[in-house]
């Protein structure tokens, strides 16, 4: 049971998919204590998402002293520095998807006041 389990997991997972041009672009990031990760995707017609590429790595001895806040906001900045060449330009607006309730403040249109 557990085979057939494992088997189809492994035949059903999405596979990553080619650079589709002026599609609407994902970004998932996401920071645990010592590492982070992004995704970045495509949305299809049909809204599927379908992922491009991936990226993750260790975070450096001065980064592990960040605060949570910090450590997601790093993994999107450091998501949108690697993948410059594929985000620059886009046609449509960049989803930022992220688990971090209190980055929603940083992604929303501040009106300033005198």
């Amino acid at each position: 049971m557990a085979f057939n389990t494992l088997k189809q997991a492994f035949t059903s997972a999405p596979i990553l998919m080619h650079w589709v041009l002026d599609a609407q672009l994902v970004v998932e990031t996401n920071a645990s204590d010592y590492t982070l990760a992004a995704i970045l995707s495509i949305m299809t017609n049909n809204n599927e998402i379908y992922p491009v590429v991936f990226h993750s790595r260790m975070f450096s001895t001065p980064e592990l002293n960040y605060n949570v806040y910090n450590k997601e906001l790093l993994a999107i900045f450091e998501a949108f520095k690697i993948w410059q060449h594929y985000l620059e330009g886009s046609a449509l607006p960049i989803d930022i998807v992220i688990d971090h309730k209190n980055l929603e403040y940083f992604s929303t249109t501040k009106i300033l006041t005198c």
